[in-house]
């Protein structure tokens, strides 16, 4: 399927059974990104908010800070969220990999 093994191991046994309707999109997501040779960068509008919440926000940006991070050193991913309670849940949840800012994403 992939290079990213440690990725794929994560997802195919921790994030898809929690994700309910979603597993299928993410799935197909890092499927596509798989195909991209090189490093990549991936903008988000709206983090994750509450540890755990599967199958309510998907847990996106913490799938997408485990995607990078074994991806390779290079990628990066950008998430901003308007909520400053939001911001502030995030970066507990991720690594620094993941850029925050709070801020309107329209305006972003």
């Amino acid at each position: 399927m992939s290079q990213n093994g440690d990725f794929w191991d994560f997802f195919n046994n921790e994030a898809a059974p929690r994700l309910a309707l979603r597993e299928k999109t993410f799935r197909r997501i890092f499927e596509m990104l798989d195909l991209i040779d090189g490093p990549i960068t991936m903008v988000e509008t709206g983090c994750a908010r509450v540890a755990g919440n599967w199958e309510g926000d998907g847990q996106s940006t913490v799938i997408f800070d485990r995607y990078i991070s074994t991806r390779d050193r290079e990628s990066v991913c950008y998430t901003v969220d308007i909520a400053s309670t939001s911001v502030s849940e995030c970066k507990k949840l991720v690594s620094p990999r993941i850029q925050i800012t709070q801020d309107d994403s329209v305006h972003i």
